[in-house]
Order: structure tokens, then C-alpha cells, then sequence
């Protein structure tokens, strides 16, 4: 491990989606894998947030500590990345990995739940579901 600061990142699987992954356990959770990794890669390179890719180890828990079924993903993210061209290291502020608000998109009736960075976006785990209909 690189001897730096390292940050515990959650994203929940949102109730009306985590019940679908009661029947489809393979295409959510790796939608929910893909969502949760995309947002903390697309937010961590924006060049007013921090302007750095960065990497992460995700580690899927399907159940909550009272033992009902609540989806989500743990992160272990460092505090820092490597810059556009990979040439030097970008490190987070001390303490602090990225400053935003990650929160589910509840109001909007279009987006429905998932993860979003900013009011107005679609959230990337509707985004995935979307384009997985398929299935």
C-alpha cells in the first residue's frame, strides 16, 4: 500500500432497485459495482474536485446488521490519483477525499433513484439499468 491517506466510501443500493436484485443478483449487483465505480471516478477527475484518475478495491455486502436484505458497496479509496497523463501523483486535501455531495435522486420523477453528483443529472445507476433492459 502506497503510505498514504485512505478513504471508506458506502453506496447503497437504493429499496426500489435492491428488490429487483432479489431476482436478478448477477446484472444488479454488477450494476451497482459499475455505478458506484464510475461515480467516484467521474467526480475525482473533474478538474474542479481533484483532477486525478483514481483507484478503489469495492467489496459487495448484500446484507445489513439486522440481517435484512440492504445492497451496498464498500470502497476503499486512497486519497489521491494520478494525473491526466499519469506523470504525478494529485493527492486529496488532508482528511477529506473529495468535496461533494453524492446523494440519491429522489425528486426527480424522469431520473428515479441512483446515484448522482449534481441536482439536474441522470443518476448513473438509472443510467445502467436503463441500457440493461435487455435482460
Amino acid at each position: 500500500m502506497l503510505p498514504i491517506e485512505y478513504f471508506h466510501v458506502v453506496f447503497t443500493l437504493p429499496a426500489e432497485i435492491a428488490r429487483i436484485a432479489l431476482w436478478n443478483k448477477r446484472a444488479i449487483y454488477g450494476l451497482l459495482f459499475r455505478a458506484s465505480a464510475e461515480t467516484v471516478k467521474t467526480i475525482a477527475a473533474d478538474p474542479k474536485r481533484m483532477g486525478a484518475r483514481v483507484g478503489m478495491t469495492s467489496v459487495l455486502h448484500t446484507w445489513g446488521s439486522a440481517l435484512t436484505h440492504h445492497p451496498h458497496i464498500h470502497m476503499i479509496v486512497p486519497g489521491g490519483g494520478l494525473s491526466p497523463g499519469g506523470t504525478r501523483w494529485i493527492a486529496s486535501k488532508p482528511g477529506f477525499f473529495l468535496h461533494v455531495r453524492v446523494r440519491p435522486c429522489e425528486n426527480d420523477e424522469d431520473a428515479g433513484p441512483g446515484f448522482t453528483q449534481d441536482e439536474g443529472e441522470r443518476p448513473v445507476m438509472v443510467t445502467l439499468l436503463r441500457a440493461a433492459e435487455s435482460w
